[in-house]
């Protein structure tokens, strides 16, 4: 086989795999993290869907979104919402958006 050949079979190979590299990148990293974490990994996969839920919340709500500056972090099920919002209204809203998940109470 031909040196071209060969480096064109190689570079159509990783054109092709370099999202691959990347999944395996972030789940390496994912396993190193759980591996490490006090709790089990039903706990973190579990902390992980509420905080997507309760960020989602804020996202669809087009106000709380634009006017402030959220995040939200969850550990065994209790949500901390943390950032800062221009008024007293939004900061209401945020909660009450964020709070829709009865099983976790929330801090902020």
């Amino acid at each position: 086989m031909s040196i071209s050949k060969f480096a064109l079979i190689v570079l159509i190979t990783i054109v092709l795999l370099q999202g691959c590299a990347t999944a395996i990148i972030t789940g390496a990293a994912t396993g190193v993290t759980i591996a490490h974490d006090r709790r089990t990994t039903g706990a973190v996969i579990d902390d992980q869907g509420v905080e997507f839920k309760a960020a989602l919340a804020i996202f669809n709500n087009k106000d709380i979104y634009e006017q402030s500056h959220i995040n939200v972090t969850s550990y065994n099920g209790i949500i901390l919402i943390t950032g800062e919002t221009l008024t007293e209204q939004l900061k209401r809203a945020s909660l009450r958006s964020s709070s829709s998940y009865p099983q976790s109470p929330y801090y902020s």
